[in-house]
Formats: structure tokens, C-alpha cells, sequence
């Protein structure tokens, strides 16, 4: 049986600890946020929402100049309708955004937190390949 990290142990530092003992290679960056390599090398931005007791995994892919307004937007929503796991937003020009929240308001064993940051890997890769159907992500 795992051990359960009680949410007021859930810390960058800790979550940090974890993804180094795992050799996920990571890094806290100057606004306190880690920053994951996945095993395709996609880079995942970890936060704590800690009044919500949420852990934020995002990442963003750069879109292409010459994208229409129109791609974008049908784009992230022909994303969202089939991905239920991950949201897709476009929050900038020229980025798409996926973003899925972790809670652990009873605590959270160390292993969800690995396990989501593969699970994240696959699944928004994925979503850009069978959904970016007029090819603009870059």
C-alpha cells in the first residue's frame, strides 16, 4: 500500500522531490512553477492552487502565423468535445493551451501525480495528432 502525502505536505518543493526521484528531469522557475520534461519531451508547468487543494499540470503549443481565427477556436472545441480528460483553450495568437487539474483535498498518493504527467503526455499529443486537422500547430 502507498503512503497517502497529507495535502499540507502537497509543496513545489515536494512535488519537485517526487519528479527528481522518479528522473523526471524538472526545474522551479523565477515565479515558483515547475517546469517537467515528459518522457516525448513536451513541457508541463506544475502549480498549486493551494486554497483549492488542486494541482495544475499545462502546457502550451505554439500555432502557426498564418492560422485563422476560426482554426484556432474550432480547433481547441473539436478538441474539448473528444478529449474529456484535458482542457484545450487558446488563450494568446499564437498558443494553444491544455491544462488538467489534480486535486488532493484528502491528501494525494505520489504515484497520481506521476501517472497524470504520463497520462498528459499521451493525451494531449494525441489530441494534436487526430485533431489538428488543417495541420496548424507548429
Amino acid at each position: 500500500m502507498q503512503n497517502i502525502v497529507p495535502a499540507s505536505d502537497v509543496t513545489i518543493e515536494s512535488i519537485q522531490e517526487l519528479l527528481s526521484s522518479n528522473s523526471v528531469t524538472n526545474e522551479v522557475d523565477a515565479d515558483g512553477r515547475i517546469l517537467a520534461t515528459t518522457d516525448s519531451g513536451l513541457k508541463v508547468f506544475l502549480t498549486i492552487n493551494e486554497p483549492n487543494k488542486l494541482i495544475k499540470f499545462a502546457l502550451g503549443f505554439r500555432i502557426k502565423e498564418d492560422a485563422s481565427e476560426e482554426q484556432k477556436l474550432q480547433l481547441a472545441n473539436r478538441i474539448n468535445d473528444k478529449i474529456i480528460l484535458v482542457r484545450y483553450a487558446i488563450p494568446a495568437p499564437e498558443v494553444l493551451v491544455a491544462d488538467y487539474f489534480l486535486p488532493y483535498t484528502q491528501g494525494i498518493i505520489p504515484t497520481q501525480i506521476i501517472n497524470s504527467l504520463k497520462l498528459l503526455d499521451k493525451v494531449c499529443l494525441a489530441g494534436i495528432r487526430e485533431h489538428d486537422t488543417d495541420g496548424i500547430v507548429a
